[in-house]
């Protein structure tokens, strides 16, 4: 039971990062749960391979490609007049 409270506590946390490019991992940390934010570090390092702070940069990329990739898709389907 622990392991799995502290499973969505992390899946939460990701969620969080994902969420905002404003929210710190700090905030996110208390707002999950956990006392401190080098635990909280620790603990989701444990399950995504990465920081807090390198995953929330990543998804914040990834969002960034996507948006781009449906501008251009959406320009593109405008000027054939679609």
């Amino acid at each position: 039971p622990k392991e799995y409270i502290r499973k969505l506590r992390i899946e939460r946390a990701a969620e969080l990062l994902r969420s905002s490019d404003t929210i710190t991992v700090a905030e996110v940390a208390y707002m999950t749960g956990f006392n401190t934010p080098q635990y909280f570090s620790t603990v989701f390092r444990a399950y995504y391979n990465m920081l807090p702070s390198e995953y929330q940069n990543q998804q914040i990329m990834l969002f960034n490609i996507d948006n781009r990739v449906n501008l251009k898709e959406n320009t593109e389907k405008r000027k054939s007049g679609q």
